[in-house]
């Protein structure tokens, strides 16, 4: 199992005993150790342990399972019926030695004990940063002031949302609309609303897909502007963006969702899918094993994500290994669709059919079962419920099995004929191989351009550069092109200050390669006191520019189309002369 090392400290939360006679407290308590987790996640200095995992855990038989986690600290809670009152006892346990590290004891009624949580989570990480000294880089903000009245109804609300059901998520918006009643600004209800509308969305009611995708839409972005830093209704909006095509609003959220809480394992799986959809891999793969990490013993809970996740990524045999290491049926209906596609890119087109007509019944079984086409409706389908920005693996998989390109698949890279470049006002259109790209006009394309459109043909970087020249020798770069390279780099600079503070890696790794491309070239452009350089003939300042330029543009490519940079850096020959000698036959229609 992969799994990545946990770091700083290891907290675990134990399920809090109700000692009362009836037990009727649980779902109460339920919620109190959900809060705590919630909120000792918020600490970038903790670590803590999923409570899929922490309710399994019985430290009394086996105790071995502590140390085998790696936990520092364990909390144990109970509650206990006293005349009129409560009695609530937490304990902060050092895992190494058993020992009792800090033990509170309070009598409070039902309606006092709700204000008194609020100060738990804040009093136990105050105590563990005593006892091993370290600095807490965030302090957790407390639960919005709100009466208990509220809060129980959206504890009720909540649990009939964890079971999943139709009928549950209605009855959960009756609990959260009597709590927005009571509270009109109470946040977390527009989130369990927002929740509810995502349950029914993500379990595929078909017949009601708009009116579920907008109200888990509308819900989140309302929870979000009464509480900025709801993460979970953060997440479900950077989902709803991710379906109406607006990828980089997508990734904000998701980015800050994560940073509000990076220790919710349940929550960075669903940030994780939402990545795999926005191509995002590499971060999705690292979010992917730290959710494993976090929940160790139920990493069966994540497989299909896995699934998805390393199908994108190529590596066929280990979403398949995944895939049948789950002991249960998945709840995605189109699950075995990621299998098939698997089965299919490793060329077994006998297990990727299986596959194929599973997803058939389980499609006319759960989501359409009166559909005059089933072929036709299935594939149209899953079409539509995995939103890529970039063309995906499965997209091979359902034109080989639907027999039927794939028309639309993304905002980006539509389907296209032929191999052009095509000049369009301030863009370029470009097609290869079934994909188009889109991307702004740079000299580099005009070169590229100019080279595809006559292939095995030497150009002379002077052409290219379209320069004059003298036989003194000329500057390496001219005073207006320095004028712009400089400010292009102020304009970088504060692009990647409002990258960073938008939490987009993607963005900022882009402008930061752009930046130390650009800030390469103008080192070996200026000499001393920011003066241009003499080049001893034109040939070394034309063939240094046009050889810079060519390579920026394929780089700026390799961003949204990669197949079409590889294609281009192996075919493209730069220096005194250029030429494009394509590695194999590829027939361009340019229109400059």
């Amino acid at each position: 199992m992969n799994q990545v090392a946990l770091q700083k400290v290891v907290v675990a939360v134990l399920p809090f005993e109700d000692l009362t006679e009836k037990g009727d407290l649980n779902y109460f308590l339920q919620g109190l150790v959900d809060d705590l987790i919630v909120d000792l996640s918020r600490f970038n200095s903790l670590n803590v342990i999923s409570q899929h995992t922490t309710s399994q855990l019985d430290i009394d038989r086996n105790y071995e399972q502590v140390k085998l986690l790696g936990i520092d600290y364990l909390i144990k809670g109970s509650f206990r019926s006293f005349n009129d009152k409560i009695r609530f006892n937490i304990q902060l346990i050092n895992a190494l030695d058993r020992g009792v590290v800090f033990a509170g004891k309070h009598e409070e009624t039902f309606e006092s004990l709700y204000e008194l949580y609020d100060n738990i989570a804040q009093q136990i990480v105050s105590v563990i940063e005593q006892q091993i000294n370290i600095n807490l880089l965030q302090v957790a903000s407390k639960k919005p002031t709100s009466k208990l009245e509220v809060y129980d109804l959206w504890l009720k609300g909540m649990n009939e949302v964890k079971k999943g059901g139709i009928e549950n998520d209605l009855k959960a918006r009756e609990y959260f609309n009597l709590a927005i009643e009571k509270d009109p600004t109470y946040a977390r209800a527009y989130t369990g609303l927002s929740l509810s509308h995502f349950n029914e969305w993500s379990c595929q009611l078909w017949s009601r897909w708009q009116v579920s995708q907008d109200g888990s839409h509308d819900y989140a972005l309302k929870a979000v502007e009464l509480d900025e830093n709801d993460y979970i209704a953060l997440t479900v909006l950077g989902r709803t963006y991710l379906y109406l095509g607006e990828y980089e609003k997508a990734e904000y959220c998701l980015e800050k969702a994560y940073q509000i809480n990076p220790n919710d394992a349940d929550n960075i799986a669903l940030i994780t899918t939402n990545l795999v959809f926005a191509g995002n891999l590499e971060q999705a793969e690292k979010l992917y094993l730290k959710a494993i990490a976090l929940n160790p013993l139920n990493p069966a809970d994540y497989i299909p994500v896995g699934t998805a996740l390393y199908l994108e990524m190529g590596q066929y045999k280990k979403a398949i290994d995944l895939a049948l290491a789950l002991k249960y049926e998945a709840v995605w209906v189109d699950f075995p669709v990621y299998i098939g596609a698997a089965y299919y890119h490793l060329h077994d087109l006998e297990n990727a059919e299986k596959c194929w007509h599973q997803y058939l019944e389980r499609f006319e079984s759960k989501i359409n079962s009166n559909s005059k086409d089933v072929e036709l409706d299935a594939t149209s389908w899953v079409l539509e419920v995995n939103p890529f920005k970039k063309r995906s693996p499965l997209h091979s998989f359902i034109e080989y099995i639907g027999k039927r390109p794939v028309s639309k698949i993304s905002n980006e890279q539509e389907e296209a004929t032929g191999n052009s470049f095509i000049s369009n006002k301030n863009v370029w259109e470009i097609s290869y191989q079934n994909k188009k790209l889109i991307i702004p006009t740079i000299k580099g394309l005009n070169d590229i351009a100019k080279l595809v459109s006559n292939p095995e043909s030497p150009i002379s970087s002077m052409d290219l550069m379209g320069a004059q020249v003298n036989e003194k020798g000329i500057d390496v770069i001219d005073q207006r092109a320095k004028a712009e390279y400089q400010q292009r780099l102020i304009t970088i600079q504060n692009q990647i200050e409002g990258a960073k503070e938008a939490f987009d890696n993607a963005l900022l790794a882009n402008l930061e390669d752009e930046y130390d491309s650009l800030l390469e070239y103008l080192s070996g452009a200026m000499g001393l006191n920011g003066k241009s350089r003499k080049a001893g003939s034109s040939n070394e300042k034309i063939r240094s520019a046009v050889t810079w330029r060519i390579r920026s543009a394929i780089k700026k490519i390799n961003e949204g189309h990669p197949e079409l940079a590889r294609h281009l850096s192996n075919s493209i020959k730069t220096g005194t002369d250029c030429i494009y000698q394509p590695e194999e036959k590829v027939q361009w229609l340019v229109v400059d």
